[in-house]
């Protein structure tokens, strides 16, 4: 198990090397995401999976993908396998008086009006959990 942070979330995963041959490793790394509202004590937590490509002469990644809690509330879930971490997250969270929200919480239409720079949702269809956890660099 390893813990990281990359940019404003921590993530906590298992990496798994898929591949490594012709001087480039293939590394899945699947884990768990929790977003942290900068606004309230509140979080959301789900499964992740991410992909890298590295030339391992340079250790410099050439491809990558990943997922997003952001996309929707269907995505704050994980298997079984996570349920001791899941746990020890969530008891950490409570220790520092943060929600972690549902997803029943944050999956309802916003109620008024608003402009959410986000490219998950068209204008006008924006749900509870784009206001609370959008962010941007």
């Amino acid at each position: 198990m390893i813990v990281y942070k990359t940019g404003f979330f921590p993530k906590f995963a298992d990496v798994i090397v898929k591949n490594h041959k012709y001087g480039i490793r293939e590394i899945e790394i699947n884990g768990i995401i929790i977003d942290i509202c900068r606004l309230a004590p509140v979080a959301i937590m789900g499964e992740d999976d991410r992909y890298r490509t590295i030339r391992i002469e340079t250790n410099e990644e050439i491809a990558g993908g990943y997922g997003t809690l952001l996309d929707g509330p269907h995505r704050l879930q994980s298997k079984d396998r996570f349920n001791p971490l899941v746990k020890e997250l969530e008891q950490a969270l409570r220790e520092f008086d943060y929600k972690l929200l549902n997803a029943e919480e944050i999956k309802c239409p916003l109620p008024f009006k608003s402009e959410i720079r986000t490219i998950y949702r068209d204008p006008g269809e924006y749900l509870v959990m784009d206001a609370i956890f959008y962010w941007e660099d």
